[in-house]
């Protein structure tokens, strides 16, 4: 039987992976996959923005594969788009989301404190765009899994495809073959 995804929706430095790990713990064949792990894994840095395609890919084909397998994934990101809802809602369209509610003041003094102070923009940049999702959050969330569901109906669902070296961005191709699991 296949596993449950999960997602988590809060700022950088907001607890999500304190959150996740408390997750793991609390049950059978759990498994947290965090952006920022699989990044260090493949390219030895916490951020490459040319690089993030590749990595989305990369976990979601793990996540696919061990969701498969009957595990039980917590996506451990922001969250703060509709494009990645969407990613999470392709993977599992009952994915679940674990909302982190901490101020955006507490989450700049937290990466300040722990010497990223490089986030404090993000924080601001991420907390505008959770605010405007999360006002419309129920809406969003159906009309996200309708997109999907209507994608799964007429067999037209995107794929991540990793377009070469050149190139290290995702790009979406599309199959039409009825076996694909994808």
């Amino acid at each position: 039987m296949p596993g449950k995804l999960y997602f988590t929706v809060g700022l950088p430095r907001s607890g999500k992976t304190t959150l996740a790990n408390k997750w793991v713990e609390d049950g059978p064949k759990r498994l947290v996959f965090s952006g920022d792990t699989f990044r260090l894994a493949i390219h030895g840095l916490p951020y490459i923005k040319e690089a993030e395609g590749l990595v989305f890919s990369i976990m979601d084909v793990a996540a696919r594969a061990m969701l498969l397998d009957g595990y039980d994934v917590l996506m451990d990101e922001t969250a703060s788009t509709e494009a990645t809802i969407l990613r999470y809602l392709n993977l599992d369209i009952d994915a679940q989301p674990m909302f982190v509610h901490t101020p955006a003041s507490v989450c700049k003094e937290r990466a300040v404190a722990g010497n990223r102070p490089y986030l404090v923009p993000v924080i601001d940049r991420i907390d505008k765009q959770l605010f405007q999702l999360l006002s419309r959050w129920d809406a969003t969330f159906e009309r996200l899994k309708d997109h999907v569901r209507g994608q799964v109906a007429t067999n037209h669902r995107p794929t991540p495809h990793i377009i070469g070296p050149h190139q290290p961005k995702a790009t979406w191709v599309e199959h039409r073959d009825e076996n694909s699991i994808c």
